[in-house]
């Protein structure tokens, strides 16, 4: 299912912090840079979305949940990042100025190298990220993690990550995932691949409390990123960034680009009850009863959107950046297929549709109509 993003999602953004578990490594051998990919979590409500390039900006693609929450994602100079649940570090030297604002999302849209990446990081106090730590590549093959309070350069041919701080492990730390991709990274000399990165995925996946929900390959020197859904490494889709930057701003729900498997989909029902996140199975309504509806609304947050009807549907257009349809579970109350949310027209003493509540991943905000 491919829609439009909403203003109002793209607010939403980096704010929620990083997956519970990830493995992500990266190689290159002259003529290809290659980065792969597992997030586990226990969201499986996945998202691939894409923001072209703006004013000194460079275009993008994330990957992460349907709360706009970005785990990793490539911009379109061939720049990589994902970021990594960790235990927080108590005492991170603050000496240096805060950043306000979001400093990974500026680092995907401004920088085009790894070596800009580190320049950026380094003007800044780092104790927003205490709790994680972020690995960045770039096209040249080049490869970092930072953390709050080191940044590791890449030495030698590969470069591993998972849920820990490397400059604080002692020697004997021991993590299979991380231990598995370096020996199977290092077996492989120079002779990388899309297959061998598919293999160390697939080695390294989770199926426990935190299974991995989805997985990436990035080639960087080509922006293209082969997609796997739910640990399922027979099944792939390849994204061109180039040609989905194309496109506009617009988002997909990933398991929808997968054919149906019994595992992903049993794990999909049992955590939309556990989350409370299954849509109403919707009610026929007439669609002539939209027209009531159509106009502009503002909400008290300062978000605006369009209501309008599009012959038996009713949309929602944030403007500008496009349009998603919008789903009767009553009369008066609407829900949205992609994401958790739902809008409620109110009407006044006269009849007059005059007011609306929102409602995004639980959160209420009551809006006003103003045209």
């Amino acid at each position: 299912m491919t829609f439009r993003l909403p203003a109002l999602l793209l607010a939403l953004c980096f704010l929620n912090p990083p997956s519970p578990a990830c493995t992500a490594f990266t190689s290159s051998n002259g003529r290809q840079v290659l980065v792969g990919n597992n997030e586990d979590d226990n969201n499986p409500f996945t998202v691939v979305w894409f923001v072209p390039a703006g004013k000194a900006k460079y275009g993008r693609l994330y990957v992460g949940f349907d709360n706009w929450d970005p785990q990793g994602g490539m911009n379109e100079r061939g720049l990589w990042f994902d970021a990594f649940s960790a235990t927080p570090i108590e005492h991170v030297n603050s000496a240096k100025p805060a950043f306000h604002g979001n400093l990974t999302d500026k680092a995907m849209s401004e920088c085009a190298t790894v070596e800009d990446v580190v320049r950026l990081f380094e003007q800044y106090n780092r104790t927003f990220m205490k709790g994680f730590v972020l690995m960045f590549a770039d096209a040249s093959g080049d490869s970092v993690i930072i953390e709050p309070g080191a940044i590791l350069h890449k030495r030698g041919r590969y470069q591993v990550q998972t849920n820990f701080h490397q400059s604080l492990a002692v020697p004997e730390y021991e993590c299979g995932r991380f231990r598995i991709a370096s020996a199977m990274l290092n077996d492989a000399r120079e002779r990388i691949s899309v297959d061998l990165f598919r293999r160390v995925l697939a080695a390294t996946h989770n199926e426990d409390t935190y299974p991995t929900v989805y997985s990436n390959i990035y080639d960087l020197k080509r922006r293209v990123m082969y997609l796997y859904h739910f640990h399922n490494y027979e099944n792939v889709v390849m994204i061109d960034l180039r040609a989905e930057l194309k496109k506009g701003p617009h988002a997909v729900s990933l398991p929808t680009l997968f054919p149906e498997t019994n595992a992903a989909s049993a794990y999909l029902a049992t955590r939309a009850k556990e989350m409370h996140r299954v849509n109403p199975p919707g009610v026929k309504v007439d669609p002539s009863t939209f027209d009531a509806y159509a106009g502009s609304y503002r909400l008290e947050n300062g978000v605006h959107f369009a209501v309008f009807r599009e012959g038996g549907r009713l949309m929602l257009d944030a403007d500008p950046l496009g349009k998603v349809e919008m789903y009767p579970e009553s009369t008066s109350k609407f829900f949205l297929r992609i994401t958790d949310a739902q809008i409620t027209f109110v009407r006044d003493g006269d009849g007059k549709v005059n007011r609306v509540i929102g409602r995004i991943d639980g959160k209420e905000s009551a809006g006003v109509r103003v045209d």
